[in-house]
């Protein structure tokens, strides 16, 4: 199941795996890079690019049939304000490839999505309400959306 979209200022989303970046995605979210492959290969993970460059991460926990859930949605912070990560959850949960599924998270919008449920707390660097980022080693520059389980 290939998802592709681009945003209107060409960005480019596409949950093909040979594009993940390991680098960037072990530095955002604090994973072992030698347990990426294994994280990645269990999930349905998507990226987000500008020109080439990753600028944002979507991890989705799915048997991409009955039911998923939004794990982890990252986005470099200058890209928040292109609208990013609304952008990225709004195609995650309106795709074709993933229409059959119940949303473990629902929400009405994407907005709605990660600002207002109680599932979802969002963190930067040096500001964490539940994570140490001396302990994590999350980028200072990453906005960071984690479901709670």
């Amino acid at each position: 199941m290939l998802i592709r979209a681009f945003h209107s200022r060409g960005y480019m989303l596409t949950s093909e795996v040979g594009r993940l970046d390991f680098d960037f995605i072990s530095s955002i979210m604090g994973y072992d890079k030698a347990r990426l492959p294994d994280i990645i290969k269990h999930s349905l993970c998507l990226g987000v690019y500008d020109n080439g460059e990753q600028i944002a991460f979507v991890r989705i926990i799915t048997d991409r049939e009955t039911f998923a859930l939004i794990q982890d949605v990252a986005v470099k912070s200058a890209y928040v304000k292109y609208g990013i990560d609304k952008w990225l959850v709004d195609q995650v949960k309106n795709s074709p490839a993933l229409q059959s599924v119940v949303w473990v998270n629902q929400a009405k919008n994407p907005h709605q999505f990660y600002q207002n449920m109680s599932s979802f707390y969002k963190y930067r660097r040096g500001n964490l309400t539940t994570l140490d980022p001396q302990q994590t080693g999350i980028d200072p520059d990453v906005v960071i959306y984690r479901a709670k389980l």
